[in-house]
């Protein structure tokens, strides 16, 4: 923009500004149309003003540009402001609550459509250093502890590891602790999550590393865990063929099977949900697996969404909070 069309148009705004205590419509729109075709745009870019309305101490514009895309933008009554692109609250509070409403009608078909047996089965796959996957365990082991041995809970792991030697370290102590001591997993995790401390967790519950180290360096060896970590011919590679992270294979299998694409991803008999990352969202989609519910799907647990990665804090659950997010 050059001096002499700012002062060209500044005049113009003074002018008309001095003449009332505003534009009137055909001003704002001939002199907005003229400052946007001649100050703001360039390239052979062209723009009309299609629509104009007052509201909210503003000329409302609507304005058609000549690559086909339209802008809604503002002008002060008097001609001092112009706002290139209006953001207009009821417009995004609608949006917003037509697309809560979308998905809430899908996430009601997909449960409908859940496979239904007398004793579900629950596979959530993390990575245990994914804040999204701890977000996903911290959410759904009250709906676990509420339901007890009505559901058959399995926690696995996605097939490769984005968080470094620690991540696949803590994969393979939390696998070890699922096959040999069960009944210790939820509360391991329990203590887990709140820090990222598992020595303090398996304290807390009353293992010693010990007791899982045959377990641990015999999974290492059948499922070349430590190989892959060291090897890095051996990762997964990007597009260019640069290695990016190590394969984590204990459950490959199922991940194949799943189509698993990240952390977390949850399975209930046998389906891909998007389950609902708050305790009462959990407890929803697992019961709604049941052939008949138990008493326990009554139970009224948090809707607050658990905060991603390590801790206890909580916040009350919107759509992003409750379900988007994922390490992949």
């Amino acid at each position: 923009m050059n001096l002499k069309k700012i002062l060209a148009v500044a005049a113009i705004a003074l002018s008309l500004a001095s003449c009332s205590s505003g534009l009137s419509s055909t001003e704002a729109k001939d002199f907005a149309q003229k400052f946007i075709n001649e100050d703001l745009l360039s390239g052979g870019m062209t723009a009309e003003i299609t629509k104009i309305e007052k509201g909210s101490g503003f000329w409302n514009l609507d304005i058609k540009l000549s690559d086909g895309r339209e802008v809604k933008s503002l002008l002060s009554l008097d001609g001092k402001i112009f706002v290139p692109e209006a953001i207009y609250v009821d417009e995004v509070k609608a949006a917003a609550a037509k697309a809560a409403e979308t998905a809430d009608k899908a996430q009601t078909e997909s449960l409908a459509n859940l496979p239904k047996s007398a004793k579900p089965v629950v596979e959530l796959f993390v990575m245990s250093y994914c804040p999204y996957g701890t977000q996903a365990e911290k959410a759904i082991i009250p709906a676990i502890e509420a339901l007890g041995d009505s559901v058959d809970f399995q926690l696995k792991f996605v097939n490769y590891s984005m968080h470094g030697e620690k991540e696949v370290t803590e994969n393979l102590l939390e696998y070890a602790l699922a096959k040999n001591y069960p009944d210790k997993l939820i509360p391991y995790l329990k203590e887990f999550l709140k820090a990222g401390d598992s020595a303090a967790a398996l304290t807390a519950v009353g293992i010693s590393q010990n007791k899982l180290a045959a377990t641990i360096a015999a999974t290492d060896k059948e499922f070349k865990i430590t190989e892959n970590l060291n090897n890095k011919d051996l990762w997964l590679k990007s597009q260019d063929g640069t290695p990016t992270y190590p394969h984590f294979n204990i459950d490959n299998a199922n991940n194949e099977k799943y189509s698993v694409q990240g952390s977390p991803t949850l399975v209930v008999n046998g389906q891909t949900v998007q389950g609902d990352r708050t305790p009462a969202g959990m407890l929803k989609t697992i019961c709604a697996a049941f052939e008949t519910a138990p008493e326990a799907c009554a139970a009224k647990l948090s809707t607050d969404s658990p905060s991603t990665g390590f801790g206890e804090a909580t916040q009350p659950a919107d759509g992003a909070a409750a379900s988007g997010g994922k390490c992949s």
